[in-house]
């Protein structure tokens, strides 16, 4: 993360985050009908997905309450997304499937920081084109001071 104040109770923030997660699931032998296609032996998925972000944000500064600041901001992002599943059974069936995915997005956000601690709350909803969104909220805990 980076901020730059530009002007009194204004800042411009600009963030990037990358995210790695898996999962392996076993499926024990047992009848399984998938299409056309029926199933009599174990087989295992593995799913894998990494991203990449990049978001930029104007901030206001809204007010000075007891032990920190409260701030709401503005912005936009892209998230890059390469996901891949591959199933493997003892069969001579082979599953392997990747996906590369970018998503442009608008962010809202309101927040409060502690002035003397690198510890913040935020809110914040996202908007990714006419038809998905989303909503999150949680705690930053910064190394070198996120709040003011």
């Amino acid at each position: 993360m980076l901020r730059q104040p530009v002007a009194d109770g204004w800042a411009i923030e600009g963030h990037m985050r990358l995210g790695h997660g898996q999962t392996r699931y076993t499926v024990p032998a047992g009848r399984l009908q998938v299409g056309i296609i029926t199933l009599d032996e174990a087989f295992t998925l593995n799913a894998r997905a990494r991203y990449i972000e990049a978001e930029g944000l104007a901030l206001r500064q809204i007010g000075t309450l007891p032990g920190g600041v409260l701030d709401v901001g503005l912005g936009a992002g892209l998230r890059a997304t390469q996901s891949r599943l591959q199933v493997q059974t003892l069969l001579p069936i082979i599953i392997d499937s990747s996906h590369r995915q970018t998503q442009p997005y608008a962010v809202v956000q309101a927040r409060y920081g502690l002035k003397r601690v690198p510890v913040r709350g935020f809110v914040e909803g996202r908007v990714y084109g006419r038809r998905m969104a989303g909503l999150r909220a949680g705690v930053d805990i910064g190394l070198s001071g996120l709040a003011r």
